[in-house]
């Protein structure tokens, strides 16, 4: 199961977000190479400190941006790896309205902590998924994209 992972997830680095991703991190590059540039016409003194200023907050913008992007294309990863994988009871897909229904009870559970003044990172890793076909549940590991069974051996 890995293995078939591993593969989907390679399969799939072309997705516009991880397009967006990189462009990104290119603007982050480029603004940091302004930040230098309009520094060192500070110090030459062909440049007002107003441009470092100025450099300094695209700089920040971008890496913020990044951040943003960065952290919604590991949820998407999540549930699409979610959605293509098979139920180990019965061997149907899950599909996309299961991943969703996970995520958000998990989302629930998260607010439902935050609220009760518990840490929320202290919540399980998992995201519990019910088989839109046998009906039985199984828990996601959404940091190692694994699933692990609920119910017993039989």
């Amino acid at each position: 199961m890995r293995n078939n992972v591993a593969y989907y997830l390679l399969s799939h680095m072309s997705m516009p977000y991880d397009i967006i991703r990189k462009l990104i991190l290119l603007f982050v590059l480029i603004a940091l190479v302004g930040l230098v540039y309009s520094f060192w016409g500070v110090i030459t003194g062909a440049t007002a400190w107003f441009h470092v200023v100025l450099w300094f907050l695209v700089v920040v913008g971008a890496i913020f941006g990044y951040v943003i992007v960065f952290a919604k294309g590991i949820v998407i990863r999540r549930r699409e790896t979610l959605a293509q994988m098979t139920c180990p009871s019965c061997g149907s897909v899950y599909g996309m309205e299961a991943a969703l229904q996970a995520r958000h009870d998990y989302m629930e559970r998260w607010k439902e902590a935050h609220r009760h003044h518990q840490n929320p990172k202290d919540l399980e890793p998992y995201w519990h998924v019910r088989c839109p076909k046998c009906r039985k549940e199984t828990r996601f590991q959404k940091d190692t994209y694994e699933l692990e069974k609920l119910w017993p051996n039989t």
